[in-house]
């Protein structure tokens, strides 16, 4: 295995099919913690509207089960609300004292507009067992050309302030088998408090490339890497998700599938929405599998590296470049 493979562990957790927890186990946002890792995921009820649960992992070995609690640690929010039929988590952050989720809320709308996506934030104050939201939760709102989708946030500090990577766009589109389906793009946005998000974008990072089957991209993270800062995300093509990697080398920008082959069932179409984690001698990612997580979430592994605190600065500009020509 070279420095850069990530070896498959197998499926950890599933839902367990009771409850509010009838389906899914989707976006695996991992906390480490003294003597555990906390997974933050979202499972479905009947009617697949999602709500966010914890899944406590033993730190030594992540695909053994400690706990998880069939109480929502966020709920749906209110009718009418941009997150009134599910929330998903996406980040979350160890700040001024407290944990805050930044998470993805969703509202079906139409047939046409089969449902909008937008970021919220919700906070807490014990050590993840509950979050309230923050205000009314929603920190993204709609803009011109991103009237559907401002989602899947990723937060991290700046020297003025605190940058978000989202995911941004404003149309549907009907796929070859009929479905309606979303398009849209990697992109960023600034804030000066990392609580309040009222800026619009400042540019695109990554287009779907429709010549290559491209619609879209999906919950972006930053990792460091030995070599330097890497983005790991999820392609989307119509017949679902594949998770990849951009990272420097040379002082070029080239990209890589994670997790190639040979796939367990619950993963042999999918593999999507991986977040990463260190702790002791390993670096973890976890992820999902088939239909969007609905098979449930997984575990990869590699050796930790000494990351030598390089910045993601020469990454995004390499992305921003790319994305102007």
């Amino acid at each position: 295995m070279s420095s850069q493979d990530w070896e498959r562990r197998g499926l950890v957790f599933a839902a367990p099919g009771t409850g509010v927890m009838r389906s899914h186990a989707m976006l695996p946002t991992p906390l480490v913690l003294d003597d555990r890792i906390r997974v933050f995921v979202t499972s479905c009820d009947d009617d697949l509207q999602g709500r966010i649960f914890r899944v406590d992992l033993d730190r030594d070995d992540p695909r053994r089960v400690l706990e998880f609690d069939p109480v929502p640690v966020l709920h749906l929010g209110p009718a009418g609300a941009f997150d009134e039929h599910g929330v998903n988590p996406s980040q979350i952050v160890a700040r001024d004292g407290r944990l805050l989720l930044y998470y993805i809320g969703w509202q079906r709308i139409s047939a046409d507009v089969p449902y909008r996506l937008f970021a919220g934030l919700a906070l807490s104050d014990d050590g993840g067992l509950s979050f309230r939201r923050h205000g009314d939760g929603q920190i993204l709102q709609a803009m011109p050309g991103e009237r559907f989708f401002r989602t899947a946030p990723f937060v991290f500090p700046d020297a003025e302030g605190w940058r978000m990577l989202y995911i941004g766009g404003g149309e549907f589109f009907d796929g070859a088998s009929g479905k309606r389906l979303p398009t849209y793009s990697l992109r960023e946005t600034w804030s000066a408090d990392g609580y309040r998000w009222d800026a619009p974008a400042m540019s695109s990072l990554l287009d779907p490339d429709l010549s290559r089957g491209e619609i879209g991209w999906g919950r972006p993270v930053l990792w460091q890497e030995a070599q330097g800062a890497s983005l790991i995300i999820s392609r989307r093509a119509e017949t679902g998700y594949e998770l990849q990697q951009a990272r420097m080398e040379a002082g070029a920008l080239h990209w890589r599938t994670l997790l190639p082959g040979p796939t367990e069932e619950w993963e042999s179409s999918m593999t999507c929405f991986g977040a990463p984690c260190s702790t002791g001698d390993w670096e973890y990612l976890f992820y999902n599998g088939n239909q969007f997580g609905r098979s449930g979430f997984g575990l990869a592994r590699r050796p930790a590296r000494d990351t030598g605190g390089s910045t993601a600065t020469p990454l995004l500009a390499a992305l921003r470049s790319a994305a102007r020509r």
